[in-house]
């Protein structure tokens, strides 16, 4: 799981093999700009980033970024 905490909101995404990720100049642009959902991220703006394992109630480790 992606996730993105903009200070006003969450933004959750289950990433899928195959999604692209490009970086143009600043911007991060996460998911396909053609498909129903992308994230455009402004890099400069970007304070931390972590990767967290975490124990789900099925008893099965999640992994996400955020």
């Amino acid at each position: 799981m992606f996730s993105v905490n903009s200070g006003n909101g969450i933004c959750e995404v289950r990433i899928e093999r195959g999604l692209p990720v490009r970086i143009n100049d600043k911007w991060m642009t996460i998911g396909n700009e053609d498909k129903s959902w992308h994230i455009h991220l402004n890099l400069e703006n970007v304070t931390t980033a972590k990767f967290v394992i975490e124990t789900r109630q099925t008893g099965m480790n999640g992994y996400s970024i955020r």
